[in-house]
């Protein structure tokens, strides 16, 4: 069977709901154990949006998972940064799945313009935790008693995977997303060129980025 991934629509509310409440205690990546309802999942859709979105995985148009990137935290130094869920509909299975929504994962991120993706899995789900760091996800530590859970402390694994650091793309979405980036990068251009030309270097009309004293042979 070959699965097709989609973005979230309006009308796949009762889907979510339905997935989500098929592995209540068995989500590698959750401990809840309370059945979802709608006002669950319009509270969980309130937290996402176009840069960190929420996918619907298909096979034969029928809904049997859902794979979504959510903030890493609200302040704004950190919007390069996604933690990364997933959840497989626990009446079906499909062999390889978990791996191709890793994969799936890994590209969306990349297109999105994160510069890393997070991820928490229980340390009791080796399998799940054994794609991950065969995808290049690291272990950046042990969560201890991070989750609670019928009585009992629950450990987290937390692992990363560094996707993008071309640092020209992630200037270019602060500056197009938060006015007073754009002023620093602003003031920060104005001053280099300022700087450059009292020294005598012309800017070169190929590369904005590259000076050269007049009487240099350009290249």
């Amino acid at each position: 069977m070959e699965i097709t991934m989609r973005l979230i629509r309006k009308n796949d509310i009762s889907v979510l709901i339905d997935i989500c409440n098929s592995v209540i205690e068995s989500n590698p990546m959750s401990l809840d154990i309370d059945i979802k309802t709608e006002n669950f999942i319009l509270k969980k859709l309130s937290r996402h949006s176009k840069r960190y979105p929420i996918y619907i995985g298909e096979t034969d148009s029928k809904p049997v998972c859902w794979l979504s990137f959510k903030r890493f935290d609200e302040d704004y130094p950190f919007d390069n940064v996604a933690v990364l869920e997933m959840c497989i509909d626990n009446r079906i299975y499909m062999e390889g799945l978990e791996k191709s929504l890793v994969s799936f994962a890994e590209q969306q991120a990349e297109t999105l313009g994160y510069t890393k993706v997070i991820t928490y899995i229980i340390n009791t789900n080796q399998p799940l935790i054994k794609i991950f760091r065969s995808a290049g996800y690291r272990d950046v530590g042990i969560l201890k008693k991070h989750g609670y859970k019928k009585g009992a402390l629950v450990d987290f694994i937390m692992l990363e995977k560094i996707i993008n650091t071309k640092i020209d793309d992630v200037n270019k979405y602060y500056r197009e997303n938060y006015d007073f980036y754009d002023e620093y990068f602003t003031t920060k251009e104005n001053s280099e060129t300022e700087r450059m030309t009292q020294a005598g270097m012309v800017r070169s009309p190929d590369d904005p980025y590259k000076w050269y004293f007049p009487m240099e042979e350009k290249n």
